[in-house]
């Protein structure tokens, strides 16, 4: 554990320290058996997940300790109900368990709502730290009346957008604040939660726009009335769904524009545009090469598909809000545009690994599918090598996050592109497939964390 909180945090610590520990015989034949426990293999497992570039000794552990927690799961050899949970949590989706999810899963797993809170006193039979576990109870019940209050201002900013007009396209709205409130947490953080869930929920009807029910035309027309973003005859737009899209755009981006100048002493609103236009124009390049069969190599599509999938546009908009002070210096930097793309290959990816399917049926260019035409190589071999540039990148990441020695970055900024490729963990790792179009498997979370009483 100490290994592991002490990397998270930034501190250079070597992994050359588990040497010892990577063949899983020589573990237990070395380690007293008061330390060879579930709860000891549980946190070795952790620290394994901790991995960055060239780290072989923690691939190794990480291949048994797996391995072996599986086992006892499924051999139902894990007496302890609590750590049976805990364990099973872990090995379903360990990345994609965002803070405030693995808050009151924590919280019940420890039977904190059997607290009774008396005017001077409190019980609780079950755990050591009644103090610890009643604060947190506390707390969380407290952030969950702020989520949803601040829901109810994105349905009011919804609404006023005319964006419940459009008929077609996912319903996203709650999902897409949602997951945001868990990552983005602290109480101070309100106007960075809003502006992000704003930038997912625009994105997500604009990408519906151009895959599925925007003719050419309409796409093109949004593109144009961005690229001449102050210049925009009202008679012109086309359609009403363009009109509609486009003064969604425009109003929010101006009114975050505002907002960040008021907290940073800057303009960013020519970066955000030029945000805008780069990722319109990256939808309307992925649905054009498969349709005129133009892109030949995943080498080819990942130059520019990292760029459709927004996560630069959610942490630009957002990081203006999270209290620390920013200089604009920061995102011409190497560190910042490297750490951006290696993130958003990991949003990409992951989509693409959950939704290649439908988007080959509705001529939509893929990772997976770029490979596995015109009989290229299996989909079989084309899911492993996606899955190969997921993990180096996810890697990278880490890396940078994790990085104090030499980074220009604020821990703050490096930790939201992080919590960005947690939420795509969250949402296209698990069994079942694209969370955030249906939710299945994380609907018992989303509704945990802004609905149903602790």
């Amino acid at each position: 554990m100490a290994f592991r909180l002490l990397r998270v945090k930034g501190y250079d610590v070597s992994s050359d320290e588990f040497e010892e520990f990577v063949d899983q015989e020589h573990f237990f034949d070395t380690v007293g058996i008061q330390y060879s426990g579930v709860s000891t293999l549980l946190e070795l497992y952790r620290a394994s997940q901790t991995r960055i570039c060239d780290e072989g000794v923690l691939d190794k552990i990480h291949a048994w300790t797996s391995a072996f927690l599986k086992q006892q799961l499924l051999h139902q050899t894990i007496l302890d109900k609590r750590l049976q949970k805990q364990v099973d949590y872990d090995l379903k989706n360990f990345y994609g368990t965002l803070d405030q999810f693995g808050i009151r899963r924590s919280i019940e797993l420890y039977d904190a709502r059997d607290f009774q809170i008396l005017k001077t006193a409190y019980r609780c039979p079950t755990v050591h730290n009644d103090d610890f576990i009643l604060f947190s109870v506390q707390n969380f019940r407290i952030s969950q009346s702020r989520y949803q209050e601040e829901l109810q201002q994105m349905e009011r900013w919804y609404v006023e957008c005319r964006l419940d007009r459009l008929n077609q396209g996912r319903k996203i709205l709650q999902i897409s604040y949602i997951l945001t409130a868990a990552v983005i947490v602290g109480p101070e953080l309100s106007l960075a939660r809003i502006s992000y869930a704003q930038v997912v929920v625009l994105i997500s009807c604009l990408d519906d726009f151009f895959d599925l029910y925007g003719s050419k035309e309409e796409a093109f027309r949004i593109i144009e009335l961005v690229s001449n973003w102050n210049v925009h005859p009202e008679t012109n737009y086309c359609s009403q769904e363009v009109e509609i899209l486009f003064t969604a755009l425009y109003n929010t981006v101006n009114e975050v524009a505002e907002k960040a100048y008021d907290k940073q002493g800057y303009y960013v609103e020519h970066d955000l545009v030029s945000m805008w236009l780069e990722l319109l124009i990256s939808f309307r390049r992925e649905k054009d090469s498969w349709n005129q069969n133009n892109v030949s190599t995943l080498d080819e599509y990942l130059s520019f598909a990292w760029k459709s999938v927004g996560c630069k546009l959610c942490v630009f908009t957002s990081v203006h809000f999270l209290g620390i002070r920013i200089s604009e210096d920061i995102f011409t930097s190497t560190e910042y545009t490297s750490l951006c793309q290696h993130s958003s290959l990991v949003c990409r990816l992951l989509n693409d690994l959950k939704t290649f399917k439908k988007e080959h049926e509705e001529g939509a260019l893929n990772s997976v599918n770029v490979q596995t035409v015109d009989g290229g190589i299996s989909e079989e071999d084309a899911v492993l090598k996606v899955e190969e540039i997921i993990e180096y990148n996810r890697r990278k990441v880490l890396q940078m996050v994790y990085k104090r020695k030499g980074s220009i970055l604020p821990r703050e900024c490096k930790e939201l592109f992080w919590k960005t490729c947690k939420i795509a963990h969250c949402l296209y790792s698990h069994e079942g497939g694209d969370e955030f179009s249906s939710p299945i498997d994380v609907a018992n979370d989303i509704n945990g964390l802004i609905s149903e009483p602790l």
